[in-house]
């Protein structure tokens, strides 16, 4: 089962808010990243460069040595302030023997084999996936512009994966972002402030959204207790939550569209 472990901090929060309203934060490859251009490497610093890769026992760490972004042996990408702490961001599936790679055109992925399994669903060629001081796994593109970061689920939500305080689900283009406010209600913005749609949860503290799995197959709501507050009532086997460039929340099933907040 897939669990998200989530946790959140001041400068996550900063950072997606920033990135949600327009006003991404700007920033630079450290000077002293690593210029390996091996597409395999056991440590690189504190930046995973674009074509790079990493396998089981591989990571990256940020300067002061306190955080380590890493691929176990189960397939799982894990961020962790180190040995003895739990992690604060994992890859939504693993798979034994799968490799994550920074592609070329900014795409960061899981593969096994030649199947890819995961992906981020960026684009930004020449990216550099970079973990600072502070914890915060970052991707940069070319322009050192920051465009995710782990903050974030980016434009889909598969099955199992939750939604709580501590993360914001963003379209594509960060203009529309679903977010669980702390007072239990989930709120679909644009440009962060104006209100599209919401779940009429709120008085629910510590409540969190979840695209429920197997035959469920819906959207939910539910409290910190695990009672549903709101569902979207679509059954369809193994749907999955999007947000698009347009605003458009919707559950589909294949290409069919199940569910759209309205």
């Amino acid at each position: 089962m897939i669990k998200n472990k989530l946790r959140a901090t001041a400068a996550l929060a900063a950072s997606a808010a920033a990135l949600i309203a327009g006003t991404a934060v700007l920033a630079v490859a450290p000077a002293n990243a690593a210029t390996t251009s091996s597409a395999s490497v056991s440590y690189v610093s504190d930046t995973l460069k674009a074509g790079q890769s990493l396998k089981a026992g591989q990571y990256i760490r940020s300067n002061d040595g306190k955080y380590v972004f890493k691929m176990d042996a189960q397939g799982w990408a894990s961020l962790s302030r180190g040995p003895g702490y739990n992690a604060t961001w994992t890859t939504p599936v693993s798979k034994p023997g799968a490799v994550l790679r920074l592609q070329t055109d900014g795409n960061l992925v899981l593969i096994y084999g030649r199947t890819t399994i995961w992906k981020l669903g960026t684009s930004a060629p020449n990216a550099n996936l970079i973990l600072h001081n502070d914890g915060v796994l970052s991707l940069y593109n070319a322009k050192g512009v920051a465009i995710w970061n782990h903050h974030m689920i980016l434009g889909r939500m598969g099955q199992l994966e939750a939604l709580r305080t501590d993360n914001v689900m963003v379209s594509p283009n960060h203009v529309y972002s679903l977010k669980m406010q702390k007072t239990g209600d989930l709120q679909l913005l644009k440009s962060g402030k104006t209100v599209l749609w919401h779940s009429n949860t709120a008085g629910h503290p510590g409540s969190y959204a979840l695209v429920q799995g197997g035959d469920l197959g819906g959207f939910a709501v539910l409290s910190s207790g695990k009672q549903t507050l709101w569902s979207a009532k679509a059954t369809s086997h193994d749907a999955v939550l999007t947000l698009s460039n347009t605003g458009a929340l919707s559950l589909i099933w294949g290409r069919t569209t199940v569910w759209t907040a309205k």
